[in-house]
């Protein structure tokens, strides 16, 4: 049960949840004996709890209905677990629905690498999200809308946590945290579609829209090179700079340069499926294919650059732009001698 009071506005306390938020039951002492276990619902707190933590501090504070054993040694500590997220459901008191939403994951903390824990925090851990389609037909009504229904889902998450620890730096501190997620995801929009043909031109699109995202952000950093090189740039941020300003007045024609350089490289790859060898050609002949193949990608990423750079050249430099300045010859001693006595 939670309250909050106004300072200088409430007299008494306002209700404003009624939730059961940790009720476990807790086996084991470190001290004794490495092996601990804990089960029932509970708060999981890791790291900087960017990803897994209680959220104290937030209005829908965060607990799990799970099983967790840990184990301690002085070389590292270890957290596996089970479970699934406790809702802050209106209707049901709280709720986890443990028969379609799981999180599982393991948390490794190193407590003793010769050269690195001395002075750092080092971390590492495998996260599961599983929710399956019976979430789609369970009762979320008491749910706040922007919590209810997680996406069904079979996502990991791996990741590593490297912290300073009090004092090790002096006045310095630092903190990094690297993630990598993997697995599969199911939009919400597919969810109610009776038809394969409709789901089919939703990942079309969705496929499309990453493209797009990748050819934009290819074009913004081959030209930022294009003009770091024409132009004798010495700072790679303006040339970012000034990449965006020359495709933002000629995303058009870019785009379409940029697609017959793609179209070069697919008909090249066309090209080596249709010759590749096979286990029965020939050792030398297999050889000349792959280098022929090779020689053949190199061609089509320097023909990529190429066009680019003979394309910018055409629609901005000039001769006097991209050309070097004409060479000057300096003036002979005698000359700069005679200077010399005019000037005393």
């Amino acid at each position: 049960m939670f309250d909050r009071r106004e300072i200088g506005l409430d007299a008494e306390p306002r209700l404003i949840a009624e939730r059961a938020d940790q009720g476990y039951v807790f086996v084991g002492n470190h001290k004794e004996f490495p092996v601990s276990a804990k089960i029932g619902r509970q708060e999981l707190v890791y790291g900087e709890q960017r990803q897994v933590g209680s959220f104290l501090w937030n209005n829908n504070a965060r607990s799990f209905d799970a099983a967790k054993v840990r184990y301690q040694s002085k070389w590292f500590g270890a957290d596996v677990f089970t479970g699934g997220v406790v809702f802050n459901d209106s209707n049901n008191f709280d709720k986890s629905h443990l028969d379609s939403d799981h999180f599982s994951g393991v948390y490794v903390n190193f407590t003793k690498i010769p050269g690195v824990t001395d002075k750092q925090l080092v971390e590492t851990y495998l996260y599961n999200h599983n929710v399956d389609r019976n979430s789609l037909r369970e009762d979320w009504g008491g749910v706040a809308a922007p919590f209810r229904q997680p996406f069904v889902q079979d996502l990991y998450t791996a990741g590593l946590r490297i912290k300073s620890k009090p004092n090790a730096y002096g006045a310095w501190d630092y903190s990094a945290e690297l993630m990598y997620q993997f697995g599969t995801i199911y939009n919400r929009f597919t969810r109610d579609m009776t038809e394969e043909r409709d789901a089919i031109v939703l990942r079309g699109a969705l496929y499309l829209i990453f493209a797009l995202a990748l050819m934009i952000v290819s074009l913004v950093a081959d030209f930022a090179k294009v003009r770091a090189v024409v132009e004798d740039r010495h700072s790679m941020i303006g040339a970012l700079g000034a990449s965006l300003r020359f495709l933002r007045r000629r995303f058009v024609r870019a785009a379409a340069l940029y697609a017959l350089n793609v179209l070069a490289l697919l008909v090249i790859l066309r090209l080596w499926l249709q010759v590749a060898p096979s286990a029965a050609t020939a050792p030398w002949l297999a050889l000349l294919i792959g280098q022929i193949y090779l020689l053949m990608r190199v061609w089509a990423k320097l023909a990529f650059m190429a066009s680019e750079t003979v394309y910018f050249q055409g629609e901005l430099a000039h001769a006097d732009y991209t050309a070097a300045p004409d060479p000057v010859w300096p003036d002979s001693p005698a000359v700069e001698a005679l200077g010399n006595l005019r000037r005393s």
